[in-house]
């Protein structure tokens, strides 16, 4: 029951960080910081 509990929630975490940087280029320097906040 642990396992589906942490696979859904990298998931949409992974799809919305993507989606900004494609859009802004700026969101590079940002993006650093989401990833080592996570």
């Amino acid at each position: 029951t642990e396992s589906p509990i942490p696979v859904p929630a990298p998931a949409p975490a992974a799809k919305p960080k993507p989606k900004r940087v494609s859009k802004r280029p700026a969101s590079h320097p940002p993006y650093s910081d989401m990833i080592a906040a996570a």
